[in-house]
Parts: structure tokens; sequence; C-alpha cells
């Protein structure tokens, strides 16, 4: 079985909207009112109230207030779990020794989220779909699928914009990947993602960086110097935070467009896709802190994310290396030139006196490094490309 998210545009009549804001509000204050409780409990009595103690305190709220009667039941169960899911997310590490954020307390002007576990269904014929206490919501219904129904989700964004995201259970299989010494060397890849260019293959192509926030920071800043000067929540103060919401979403979308398009090409082009294992977030905030707003231009993190699912979903390996001195690292030789800076593009081995491009001779590296990790020798190939990899004119063509 395969589980896959489809995400439609729908537009709620004005007692729909009512409908959904008031969802959207009793979601969100059953999650403020278990994170206060939580918070108070462990502050004096060093007590983890669990979720089972949250969702009794719920029904005996449900007993008081009588608006929480009105979204359906399961939705304010969902907002608690979600709370315990991300409470616990917050004790928990990861393979590297960090945790994520401490939750925070949900705000009314943020994107608001309403889950719905049951009785949801799509009506392809009339684009409609269909939700408990809401109604028959029209909906942008571009994409079919056969399968059961898991979950749904309803989104608000900032721009005013309603989303409804369904998992579904559908009866494909996970294909099977081929067998790796079937695999030929214009199957194989391996990505150095950067700034100047967003990446550069082991094949020699680059990959310009589009650069979506930064070409529209000059208008950004311009809407918010003007935001800046109206009065907290007249008329034309929400109107000037939609007009910047809106430019937000706009390069969002942008930036969303050119990652599904390039790692869609990836991997349909490519049996084996090698890439390095970096930690993003910390590079936003130790070594690379002056670079952090063009580290999160670039989302690295978002294009891992879609090579890893997408290769999964086509049956293809998806390997992750160790990124520790590949751009310092000769491919030739293994020298290290560890008085190489990030402002040097292109340098010469000491060692072997072999000329290099930064990025390429890095990509090099991560394809080694992801043969050695799927545990085979180096093919025959490689030892050819390793003789003659200094010959390839390295321009900006697309993968």
């Amino acid at each position: 079985m395969m589980l896959k998210a489809y995400k439609y545009r729908i537009y709620p009549n004005k007692d729909q909207e009512i409908a959904l804001s008031q969802s959207f509000g009793s979601c969100r204050y059953i999650y403020n009112k278990g994170l206060a409780y939580k918070i108070e409990k462990y502050k004096n009595d060093k007590e983890s109230v669990s979720y089972n103690k949250l969702n009794s305190l719920l029904k005996e709220l449900k007993q008081d207030i009588d608006w929480l009667r009105l979204p359906p039941s399961q939705s304010l169960q969902q907002s608690l779990r979600n709370l315990d899911t991300a409470y616990k997310n917050f004790f928990r590490r990861n393979k590297k020794g960090l945790s994520k954020g401490f939750p925070k307390f949900k705000r009314k002007f943020d994107k608001q989220t309403l889950s719905l576990p049951q009785g949801v269904s799509l009506d392809f014929k009339d684009s409609k779909i269909i939700l408990p206490k809401i109604g028959r919501v029209f909906a942008v219904l571009h994409r079919k699928f056969k399968g059961k129904i898991k979950t749904c989700v309803v989104s608000k964004t900032k721009s005013n914009k309603y989303f409804c995201s369904v998992l579904v259970e559908n009866d494909e299989d996970i294909p099977t990947k081929i067998p790796i010494e079937l695999i030929t060397d214009k199957d194989v890849i391996a990505l150095d993602v950067g700034i100047s260019h967003f990446l550069t293959n082991s094949k020699g192509n680059k990959v310009e960086n589009p650069k979506f926030y930064h070409r529209s920071l000059e208008k950004l800043k311009r809407l918010q110097r003007k935001l800046s000067k109206l009065k907290k929540r007249s008329e034309n103060y929400s109107k000037m935070k939609l007009r910047i919401a809106k430019l937000h979403e706009y390069i969002s979308n942008c930036r969303k467009d050119f990652l599904h398009k390039l790692s869609s090409n990836i991997v349909n082009d490519n049996q084996v896709i090698i890439v390095e294992d970096l930690n993003v977030e910390n590079m936003k905030t130790d070594t690379y802190k002056s670079l952090a707003r063009n580290i999160s231009d670039v989302s690295w993190s978002e294009f891992f994310r879609m090579l890893e699912y997408k290769s999964l979903w086509r049956g293809k390996y998806y390997i992750k290396v160790n990124p520790r001195n590949t751009s310092k690292k000769c491919s030739v030789c293994g020298k290290i030139n560890k008085n190489l800076k990030l402002s040097d593009r292109e340098w010469q081995c000491s060692h072997c006196h072999s000329k290099h491009d930064r990025d390429f001779n890095a990509s090099i590296n991560i394809l080694k490094l992801g043969f050695k990790k799927l545990g085979q020798e180096l093919p025959e190939f490689q030892n050819a490309l390793n003789e003659n990899v200094y010959s390839f004119s390295i321009g900006s063509s697309s993968l």
C-alpha cells in the first residue's frame, strides 16, 4: 500500500466560511488551552500531562462552553493529538542530537487548519468535497484518485485562500528497485547544492539559482515600510497585510514550482541519486549565519525531501552521504586542502596539481561516497571519469 496526499483549492460560500471560521477558532482554542495546562502542570508539579488526561478535560470544557460543540468532535481531539506530538518532539532528539522547538501558541492571524479524520468524501462529477458539519464545498478537483481516504486537513492561508489536503491509501505497490549491477554510468548522478548555483551534478551540468526571494525583496521592503506607518488593526493596515501575504505566497509558489520540476526531472532521468546529508538548520544559525537569508531562499531541505519521496514512489536509489570535506578534498588524489575558503570557486591541488572547479569536484567526491555507502566497488566507468574529469566544459545546461 502507498499513501499519497492530494491538495485541492476549495471555494466555500459565506455560510461555509462562517462554519469553517468557528471550527478553526475552536481547534485553536483547545490547542492553546491544552498547551497552557501542560506548561502550568509542569511548572508547578513537575508533572507531564498525557493525551488521555487532556481528552478528559475536553469533555468537561464542552459541557461548559456551547460553541465547542459546533465543530466535529474528532477535530478537537486531533488538535490535542497534534499538541501531544509537538510536545514529545521537543524532548525527543534525532541522530544529530537536535530537537524541534517548543510548541507555540496558535494565533488567529496565522495559517488556520482543521483536521477531519472521518466523514470526508469527494464528488468528482460535481467538483464538490463533502465535509462533516460544513456541507458540500465547491473545489477544483484537478487530479483524480482511487483508494481509501485516511484523513483530511482543511486550511486557510494568510492570503484568505482555502485548501483541502486529502491523504489517500491506494492499491499501488512501491516499485521494486532494479539491481545495482545493471545500472550504467548514465543512470547515476551526484548533486552538490550551493548558493551561487543551485546545484552542480557529477555529469558536469550546473543549474542557476533563481533567487525568487531576492527578486521580490525590494518590493517586500517597500510594502513593509508602508505597513509600519499605518495604524494597527485599521482597515488599511489589514489591506496592506493582505498584500504582503500574497507577495510571500507568490514567492513560495514560484519556489515550489521550480523545485518540483527540477526534482521530477532528476528522478525520472536517473536510477541512483546521491546527495549530501546537510544539517540546514544548523547552517543558518552557526557556521553560515551571514548567509541565512540566501540558504532559506534556496530551500535545500524541501528539495531533498522531494527527491526522497519521489525516488521512493518510482523505485529509485536515494543515498545521503556525509558532507565533511567534500569541497576541500581532491577527487583525484584525495588530498584535503585545509586552506580553502568559501570564496574560492576554483583551486589547484598542491599534491597532484590538478585544477578543480569547487562545486564539480565536490559532486565527484559525493559520487564516490555514494558508491561506498551502497557497499559496491566503483564501476569501471568511474575510473574513466577520473581520468577525464577536468576535460568537461561546465555550462549552465539544465538537468
